[in-house]
């Protein structure tokens, strides 16, 4: 089992060992809410990494993490070397691990602190894991990205904006017309002669409510389709790993 410690002085925790990290008392009121929701994130992952409960470790540490960028804190990228080791003990959980590596690299470079004793690990944990992902026949992805949206979706989503233009054309013509045919009439009675016209204003009307009913059911179908279906050519892995406490099972696919 890989230790795990940190240093975050800004949010009163620091590393006092490779295996312990203990919390410092901070004057009262000199915490903010998400410093605070930090702190406590974090233990909350220390105690679960401590325990073997690896995936629980993980999801309290990104807690601490996303806390910690709430508060506004400049060495949160740190706490990204703990989300990676407590991925890095869960089978079928390599990608998220090496993403998580690549997070705190990247921001220990962003950062121009080249000192932590960590960088080297997680340079070196990196390296196996994609290691293990090409014998597993998976492509390590690049941290962050995603299965691409499908195009269906937006094409039925544009079909159904150009419906609801249409019948907002098509209204506009309608009032002109229904305007025109009511300055032919006198109390509400109309004339023989603009029987045709009538027709022809009630059947605009009936195309004007045909046109919208159908571009909100299609635009509402395409909006439905953008969000759930994934391009079929994108890697649609399905991961399942078990720690020595507990499994988890993690699904990327097309909808």
């Amino acid at each position: 089992m890989r230790t795990i410690s940190l240093a975050l002085a800004l949010i009163g925790l620091a590393a006092s060992g490779p295996q312990r990290v203990a919390a410092q008392q901070l004057p009262s009121g000199s915490e903010s809410p998400a410093s605070r929701d930090a702190r406590q994130a974090f233990e909350e992952g220390r105690a679960h990494f401590d325990d073997r409960r690896y995936l629980l470790a993980a999801e309290a540490f990104e807690r601490a993490y996303a806390s910690m960028r709430e508060a506004g804190l400049s060495n949160a990228w740190m706490i990204l070397f703990n989300v990676g080791t407590s991925l890095d003990e869960i089978r079928g959980r390599e990608q998220d691990a090496r993403d998580a590596y690549v997070g705190y690299l990247e921001g220990a470079i962003a950062a121009g602190d080249q000192s932590d004793s960590r960088i080297t690990l997680a340079q070196s944990r990196i390296r196996e894991l994609e290691l293990r992902l090409e014998a597993a026949g998976a492509r390590p992805r690049a941290a962050g990205t995603e299965t691409s949206v499908s195009p269906v979706g937006p094409i039925v989503l544009g079909a159904g904006g150009a419906l609801l233009l249409a019948s907002a054309i098509s209204a506009a013509v309608l009032a002109v017309e229904n305007d025109a045919l009511l300055s032919t009439c006198a109390d509400g009675v109309c004339p023989a002669s603009s029987r045709e016209h009538a027709e022809s204003v009630q059947g605009i009307a009936v195309a004007t409510d045909v046109l919208w009913v159908s571009g909100a059911a299609v635009a509402g179908t395409g909006l439905a389709l953008t969000l759930l279906l994934r391009d079929a050519s994108a890697d649609t892995p399905v991961s399942a790993g078990c720690g020595p406490s507990e499994c988890s099972v993690q699904i990327r696919g097309a909808f």
